[in-house]
């Protein structure tokens, strides 16, 4: 405020304060006043909520250009009604300002808070001598990754791993994407230990990754894809994509409305690659959809 209410045209206020206490109007004159006292504060605090009620209602709406400027003092001088119009799209600009100051308050109360609580978690793990879920995921990435005793880790997990299975591909996340790698890496190189035939399966849609607060994002799925892809350096005998377009669970008026939906947002939210239809498997019963 401090910052933004000097930027008001305040010595064209004044003038028109004083035009409209020429007027025989009372509510004018009240207006004129008002106009007046505004101008005389000096804490932005006080004088944004009075120069405020000056142009717009108690509910924050735009007061009629003929509330603000008497028919008489609009036949002799047209051009405050436009100027009166100007000041609210001012006053309108430095609100939307405030309001982003104020979405930044709560996040950084937010973020305080979590800091905070995730400082006491980690205590509490350290005190108890525990750990949770996504530590133990953080420390098989560092496990398998560091240098130095990873290599012989790896080596023997190498050993014993044939066949890894990642569901609901879309909601993992990146750390866990570099466990999954480090778990399958030799199965690329051709460097194992053993001549057995050894695969990664992974199965997900990217249109369904709903567990961001995890870590979850659909980019992160196409760039793991792309990522194995060049492991496999795209050889069709080892790297197989099946598209699977027939649902097993959603009846056909649900997924049209989906295929709808998808239609009108656009690819764009969903990758460079086009989104195939859904197809409902055949004999599935009858829905409905309420758009509410």
């Amino acid at each position: 405020l401090a910052a933004a209410l000097p930027g008001l045209p305040w010595p064209r206020i004044g003038e028109f304060a004083r035009a409209l206490g020429r007027q025989g109007n009372v509510t004018a004159i009240e207006q004129a006043g008002a106009l007046a006292a505004a101008l005389q504060m000096a804490d932005p605090a006080a004088q944004w909520p009075a120069i405020w009620a000056c142009f717009f209602t108690q509910t924050d709406t735009p007061r009629a250009a003929s509330r603000l400027v008497p028919k008489a003092l609009d036949d002799a001088e047209p051009a405050w009604r436009p100027f009166c119009a100007e000041v609210q799209d001012a006053l309108l600009a430095i609100r939307a300002g405030q309001e982003r100051w104020q979405i930044l308050a709560t996040g950084g109360q937010h973020l305080r808070l979590a800091v905070r609580l995730a400082q006491d978690w980690r205590a509490a793990k350290a005190q108890a001598g525990v750990i949770d879920y996504d530590d133990m995921i953080r420390a098989a990435a560092r496990l398998l990754a560091a240098p130095g005793a990873a290599d012989w880790v790896r080596f023997k997990l190498d050993s014993r791993i044939d066949h890894v299975l990642v569901d609901e591909a879309q909601d993992t996340n990146l750390v866990q994407w570099e466990v999954i790698r480090a778990l399958v890496e030799e199965f690329f190189a051709g460097l194992g230990q053993r001549d057995t035939f050894r695969s990664l399966f992974v199965v997900g849609d990217f249109k369904q990754s709903i567990f961001s607060f995890q870590g979850a994002d659909p980019q992160v799925y196409a760039d793991q894809k792309d990522v194995f892809v060049e492991l496999c350096e795209a050889d069709p005998v080892r790297w197989k994509e099946p598209v699977l377009t027939t649902n097993f669970r959603s009846a056909p008026a649900i997924l049209a409305v989906v295929d709808a939906v998808i239609a009108g947002v656009g690819g764009g939210p969903f990758g460079p690659d086009p989104v195939p239809p859904h197809v409902a498997r055949a004999g599935t019963a009858a829905g409905a959809v309420t758009l509410w």
